[in-house]
């Protein structure tokens, strides 16, 4: 697999590279003319074919080196500045020249990008000059605000989906992780990150169409929403209690799987199950999915030695401790309700110099209540037979062939 993988991508990336810093750098009129000097119909499907291809070939480190490698000319080391001279007319007039990107040299997370200008004064109502940090992504903000910058810290930004991040200092390829890169969370470790694309999407789903009227009314006769009122009735359970186990791909499945068009399974309902106990396997199934990412991490030579959680989630107890439970980590809660705000607030800090760099930032404005929950150890052994019971659900639907034909229902009838 690995040996197809860096052929076709080598193949592909030499018909793709030279198109991708019009992508990346000049937006879509660019887009538009690479077009137009590639052909529109051999354009339109090199980027389909690559679209499927690309989560493959970014979970294989040797494919993403033929990528990478193809892509990059051999007096600069940055692929999305290669070629631009040779796809872009600058002079063309449908080429705005403010448009034009500029080589311009790699800045580290934290530091000073440059300075407000008066146009962009006059748009914020900021004062001119002051400094403008490098772009950052705001899970990845989020690790120096909860005080996780170590390596085999992982940060969980939990809401209606989850992203892992963490740092570590050692290189590895982890099966579904959605990247890595030198210095892409704090400079001088590697910054991986992993995901599940739907965590709170689920149980909204879940209160939004499959719960009775009469649960809504006790909810609001308790002067608390339903996700409260369910919680509740949830953590009178012990592990197994329900009878259930779930696979969380409501939304498909990010790490480790990279398959978006996996779908939810339940098991395990009789006459007797109640909608507690479906929310319950629910929240129990979305844990089960980040010890999936935890075990993957560890298995590829990067275990993760502490979890910091982030995000609205970390609002609900029982969902904490479930989690505690099934990863059997303690969870060490970032003290901020805005944790990417307080991140970016962090490396602006830096950018104007009140910081040397984002450590001391973080050791100064950054703040997490350790172990504000630990794992129950006979509900963690619970939970270890349980999730063998996902494991065998995880690793049988893993192809994704029941359930792909099952989303074309149309092919599924006529064939």
């Amino acid at each position: 697999m690995t040996e197809d993988l860096v052929r076709i991508a080598t193949e592909l990336a030499s018909y793709l590279a030279p198109f991708t810093p019009l992508l990346v750098n000049l937006g879509e009129r660019a887009a538009e003319e690479a077009g137009r000097q590639l052909g529109t119909d051999a354009w339109v499907a090199a980027k389909r074919i690559w679209a499927r291809l690309r989560p493959a070939v970014d979970a294989d480190q040797r494919a993403s080196a033929a990528v990478l490698e193809l892509s990059a000319a051999p007096d600069d080391e940055d692929p999305h500045l290669q070629r631009r001279d040779e796809v872009v007319d600058e002079t063309s007039p449908e080429v705005h020249q403010d448009d034009v990107a500029r080589p311009q040299p790699r800045g580290e997370l934290g530091a000073r990008a440059g300075s407000l200008t008066a146009e962009a004064a006059e748009w914020t109502g900021l004062p001119e000059g002051i400094a403008v940090a490098v772009g950052n992504v705001d899970a990845h903000v989020t690790a120096p605000a909860a005080q996780a910058i170590e390596p085999g810290q992982m940060v969980a930004i939990m809401g209606t989906s989850t992203c892992h991040v963490m740092n570590h200092d050692a290189l590895a390829e982890v099966p579904g992780m959605c990247g890595v890169v030198d210095g892409g969370i704090v400079s001088g470790l590697y910054g991986y990150e992993a995901g599940q694309t739907g965590v709170g999407d689920i149980f909204g789903w879940f209160v939004d169409n499959c719960v009775p009227p009469r649960y809504h009314d006790e909810a609001k006769a308790q002067g608390i929403d339903v996700h409260q009122h369910l919680s509740n009735l949830a953590a009178t359970q012990q592990p197994g209690e329900h009878g259930l186990v779930a696979l969380d791909w409501n939304n498909g499945n990010r790490s480790i799987l990279v398959d978006h068009e996996l779908s939810g399974v339940l098991v395990g309902q009789t006459l007797s199950t109640k909608p507690e106990d479906i929310y319950r396997a629910l929240i129990e199934a979305t844990a089960f999915g980040t010890r999936v990412i935890l075990e993957t991490f560890a298995e590829s030579g990067v275990p993760v030695h502490e979890f910091f959680v982030a995000g609205g989630l970390l609002k609900n107890p029982v969902i904490m401790q479930i989690y505690a439970d099934v990863i059997r980590f303690p969870l060490h809660l970032i003290e901020s309700d805005q944790g990417p705000a307080l991140g970016s607030a962090m490396h602006a800090a830096v950018a104007a110099g009140e910081y040397p760099d984002i450590r001391a930032a973080a050791k100064a404005m950054g703040k997490a209540r350790r172990d504000a929950y630990v794992p129950d150890p006979k509900n963690a052994d619970a939970y270890d037979a349980l999730y063998a019971h996902y494991r065998a659900l995880h690793d049988h639907f893993a192809d994704g062939a029941m359930m792909h034909e099952l989303r074309r229902p149309r092919e599924l009838v006529h064939g």
